[in-house]
Order: C-alpha cells, then sequence, then structure tokens
C-alpha cells in the first residue's frame, strides 16, 4: 500500500475536496487508502475492512464509496491518472508500448458509457496502458485524449 506522504503529496492535491458546508470528519488519505484496497483486491464495496482504515472514528463503506463516486464523475482520477503519466513518463520504457481496450457488456445497467451498434447493447470500455513491464502501469473508464 502507498504510504500516507505519497499521498498526500501526490494523489490528494488532484482530488476535489468540499469548500463550503460541514468538513468531512475522516482522513482523506484513509478514504483513498480504502478505494485502493478495494480496486487492488476486486471485492464488493460493502466487504471493506473499516475497522482497519477507521479504528477512532466509525465510517461506512457508502462513505467511502460516495468519495469514489463523486471523483470519479467530476473527473478527479483522470486528473490524477494524466498527472502521474506525465511526472513519471520517463520512468515508463516507451520503445514498446500497449494500449488495449475492452469492451463489455453492461446487460444490467452497470456503468454503462454508451450503445455500441455493432454489439447491439450497452458496454462498459476500460483501457489498459502497459509497457515492457509484466503488470499494467494504468487502468482507465475515459478516452485519453492527451498528448503526453
Amino acid at each position: 500500500m502507498l504510504s500516507k506522504d505519497i499521498i498526500n503529496q501526490q494523489i490528494l492535491p488532484h482530488l476535489s475536496q468540499g469548500k463550503r458546508g460541514t468538513r468531512c470528519k475522516a482522513d482523506y488519505i484513509q478514504i483513498v487508502k480504502a478505494i485502493f484496497y478495494k480496486l487492488k483486491t476486486g471485492s464488493q464495496w460493502r466487504e471493506l475492512p473499516m475497522y482497519e482504515f477507521f479504528r477512532e472514528f466509525p465510517y461506512s463503506w457508502q462513505s467511502i464509496y460516495y468519495h469514489f463516486n463523486k471523483w470519479a464523475k467530476d473527473g478527479s482520477w483522470q486528473h490524477l491518472w494524466i498527472a502521474l503519466l506525465k511526472k513519471y513518463r520517463s520512468c515508463l520504457d516507451l520503445s514498446s508500448m500497449q494500449l488495449d481496450g475492452s469492451h463489455t457488456l453492461a446487460k444490467n445497467g452497470g456503468a454503462c458509457v454508451g450503445y455500441q451498434k455493432r454489439k447491439k447493447a450497452v458496454t462498459t470500455n476500460m483501457l489498459f496502458l502497459a509497457d515492457n513491464e509484466p503488470d499494467a502501469h494504468a487502468r482507465g473508464r475515459f478516452r485519453l485524449d492527451v498528448s503526453l
């Protein structure tokens, strides 16, 4: 897992935070850690080990999902992804770059992106970016429209 310093310096500046209203009672660092745990393990939102992340203050999985969904809708995750790709471009081995996309049918709704005539169904689109390393560096549900 990422350290608190890395999350605070490189991730939180790209995530939107409310300027008005009541302040979030939980630490944003712990919220980000819980979101990354969910994304890494692939577990359900309800199955997040909340006590592991929030010992001093009871927090619910719905609140973690609220922050994840809010940052997804306002484009914060996309801005973070692009900023980190630009910052660490020198660390990528660009001699061989693979960019792959996947369309998955979302018959019961899901995170549908659009109607594709050739599939005659609503699909969820996923984008994978990898270099010569065996693991994918980044995944996203959006179109990459930036020149690095």
